[in-house]
């Protein structure tokens, strides 16, 4: 179709990763293009009814009787491709309104409309199998002519051309006997047979690796101005989803994906495969994670080769995008930066690169900044085919995961950013669910309460009722109010409702988790309402709970990731903890305090836990015991110099009097001379030697807490850091004094009963 012009070709492209946004220089078809778009929308969103089919239908008719190719355009190309077009929505629409003869008539007028050498024809084409099959009730007629339409794996970029081979290939699967009968007659070791075989759920390892065997040893490296193999290349497009996909593979892959790089030039399908493959055995091997981020590198020369070729223009924009994402998924962080040849940071920003140029390319919404706080009101939710869907949505979910440390992305928008963009073209139901709870996560983290509880309540919560870290976080939500009463009945119901999944055996091991943190969250909401006494009363029933959901007996609950932050030992440890913090309430109680930081520690002495030092230290600043807090705390900061807990105890030990004064402050309360008697009744000792060492002290505490505030979210969320600091900048005339005290009152009056951590694992 050389006829056709860049424009054009580049609107083709577009409507091929599912855009509705055209410019091809035609009217005409810039029209029937949206028309189809609009189509589609129904379809693989929420579906498409009769009544919406005829309205649809009535626009098509009109575009078929109105139909002109505009003087300068008189390409028979042009014309072919509306019709064919036009006539595949017809039939579309009349079988979706239940006129399935009508239906084949207008794909039979366009069946016979021929377009030459054009990927958007071969969508077509299979749309119209598609259809075709279902009006005539003929699943064998899609053994009969798949072949003759298309014989290889498509690119990425060819979202529509890979969803109708999907649902080809998933209505085949409904019948197995019919299913092994058509495949049958498929060339056996074509890659769009294997493909098919994939999506019946058969994973033939020995066989797919002998067809691999037999290309390789078929194969000979290309002589100057000479093509690679294409029938290898084609094959290494399967193995970019088989690679993915499988469960077990033989250790002989390795042998032939290197003799598949040695056999061709530059080729990237090969080295795609290559970075997949050895990216699979990444968490167990350094080496494969090398081999792995090498090859990629390779990918990335060859597909910048190619883009130089094509006119600076991408060929497949799509799988650049899943590449990146896959292998920042593999180095997960700068560790495994190979200097003058690949820098994680450098990759992540590429990443973002690409995917702004994606939304604009194809005419995506694209959300930053202020937009993206109030997701409910700017959404512009796309509907994309299936396989753009998830490696978007996935791409975008990668920036977040690496970057929702970062203070600077917190506070400049860019996180609910990439969260809003990945939920504009999520489709998936789980992910939409995960993505939706991280950007009420970071709504509440940000202090914006009231947008986290609409979305929580109206969209999340709504169609997701059992999601029980969704309920947490809207108890921890509705906890910052003065009345605990509305966050007190949502954690009661919700631990009913999760006793009940228990007893159905339908909790997963991150509900059990969720489940006792819970638990944790209504002791501490009973300690706000009732008092101290009540929950610990209450207190044996958190450990009952545990005993019953972690047995001895049974390994499938040990650990909800690979961390030694994601075992059951680790979780019964902040159980111990969370006691002993309440015993630390009443000094009545601080021996059994004590017992309990022991008992965490005796846990497992696998790893160790500094949340035991910090209960130590806290347990040493209730007993007057400043010194041994301050080794404690500082034991703490040595290994994590952003510690909350640890630096506001270190604060403490400088500062003995300054934890009631900011009860005080918050709840202005004038400081009595009974109570400023008082706290002089009970001074600690002093940790210092001199006053000399006391300010040497202090000017340490302010370079921690201010390094913490620039570089810690939990950090600079903390009304008790940002109290501390006032203080010093008071002590020192700093004029940061105002803006400290401030931010400590604001930071106050979104503080939940618990950290919004507790629900977020």
């Amino acid at each position: 179709m050389s006829s056709v012009e860049d424009p054009v070709v580049e609107s083709l492209r577009s409507r091929l990763v599912g855009s509705g946004n055209f410019h091809s220089g035609i009217h005409s078809l810039d029209t029937a293009l949206t028309l189809q778009s609009r189509i589609h929308d129904h379809l693989f969103g929420i579906g498409l009814d009769p009544t919406v089919a005829k309205v649809l239908s009535d626009d098509c008719k009109k575009l078929l009787g109105n139909f002109k190719v505009e003087p300068g355009n008189q390409d028979i190309n042009i014309r072919n491709l509306l019709n064919k077009i036009l006539y595949n929505c017809e039939g579309v629409l009349h079988y979706h309104m239940e006129r399935p003869n009508d239906a084949n008539i207008y794909f039979s007028k366009s069946k016979v409309i021929e377009l030459r050498d054009l990927p958007f024809a071969q969508f077509l084409n299979l749309e119209n199998l598609y259809y075709r099959g279902l009006c005539k009730d003929d699943t064998l007629l899609y053994g009969e002519e798949l072949f003759r339409i298309i014989d290889s794996v498509p690119n990425d970029s060819q979202g529509l051309t890979l969803h109708y081979l999907s649902m080809i290939f998933n209505h085949i699967s409904r019948d197995k006997e019919v299913a092994g009968r058509i495949l049958a007659t498929f060339p056996s070791s074509s890659p769009l047979t294997c493909l098919a075989s994939l999506h019946l759920g058969e994973y033939e390892d020995t066989k797919f690796l002998n067809i691999l065997a037999q290309l390789v040893n078929e194969s000979h490296f290309p002589q100057a101005e000479a093509n690679n193999n294409k029938a290898l290349e084609d094959f290494h497009m399967f193995l970019h989803y088989y690679f993915k996909k499988a469960t077990k593979l033989s250790p002989d892959w390795k042998k032939y994906i290197i003799e598949s790089m040695e056999k061709t030039f530059q080729s990237v399908a090969v080295a795609k495969s290559a970075f997949i493959y050895f990216g699979r055995n990444s968490i167990t091997s350094p080496v494969d994670t090398k081999e792995s981020i090498l090859n990629f590198v390779n990918f990335v020369k060859y597909t910048q080769r190619e883009y130089v070729l094509h006119g600076n223009k991408h060929d497949d924009l799509v799988s650049l995008i899943d590449s990146y994402a896959y292998i920042l998924k593999i180095a997960q962080d700068s560790s495994h930066d190979v200097e003058n040849v690949f820098n994680f940071q450098d990759s992540v920003n590429k990443l973002l690169d690409l995917l702004r140029l994606m939304h604009k390319q194809n005419g995506f919404p694209l959300m930053s900044g202020q937009d993206s706080l109030n997701w409910l009101e700017n959404r512009d939710e796309l509907i994309l085919p299936r396989t753009v869907s998830k490696r978007l949505t996935n791409a975008w979910e990668m920036l977040f995961t690496i970057d929702k440390n970062s203070l600077t992305l917190l506070n400049d928008n860019s996180l609910t950013a990439y969260l809003t963009n990945a939920l504009s073209v999520a489709t998936d139901p789980l992910k939409l669910y995960q993505l939706n709870f991280q950007y009420c996560y970071l709504l509440a983290q940000k202090g914006l309460i009231e947008p986290a509880i609409k979305i929580l309540e109206t969209v999340l919560l709504e169609e997701n009722p059992e999601c029980y870290s969704a309920w947490h976080l809207l108890a921890l939500c509705k906890s910052i109010n003065e009345d605990k009463e509305v966050s007190f009945k949502i954690v009661c119901s919700v631990l009913q409702a999760m006793q009940e999944g228990f007893e159905e055996g339908r909790l997963a091991v991150t509900d059990r988790w969720q489940f006792v943190h819970l638990k944790m969250t209504q002791l501490k909401i009973v300690e706000d309402i009732f008092g101290i006494m009540d929950a610990l009363e209450m207190l044996p029933e958190l450990f009952e709970l545990f005993s019953l959901l972690f047995p001895a007996d049974d390994k499938r609950f040990d650990r909800i990731g690979n961390g030694y932050n994601q075992t059951k030992e680790y979780l019964l440890q902040i159980v111990w903890l969370f006691a002993s913090g309440l015993y630390m309430r009443v000094p009545e109680n601080y021996t059994d305090a004590a017992d309990a930081i022991n008992e965490s520690i005796g846990v497992s002495k696998e790893f160790k836990n500094l949340n035991c030092n910090i209960a130590k230290g806290y347990l040493c600043l209730a007993r007057g015991q400043c010194k041994r807090a301050s080794k404690e705390f500082n034991t703490v900061l040595l290994a994590d110099p952003y510690n909350v807990s640890a630096l506001v105890g270190l604060a403490q030990v400088v500062y003995p009097e300054g934890d009631t004064e900011i009860c005080d402050y918050y709840k202005l309360r004038p400081l009595t001379p009974d109570s400023l008697d008082q706290k002089q009744d009970c001074q600690p000792e002093s940790v210092f030697v001199s006053e000399a060492d006391r300010s040497a002290n202090i000017a340490r505490l302010k370079l921690l807490l201010e390094s913490a505030i620039a570089h810690s979210i939990e950090a600079d969320h903390s009304p008790e850091i940002w109290w501390y600091l006032s203080l010093i900048y008071e002590q020192y005339k700093d004029i940061g004094y105002k803006d400290a005290l401030l931010n400590c009152v604001r930071y106050k009056e979104t503080e939940p009963v618990r950290p919004f951590k507790y629900c977020n694992f």
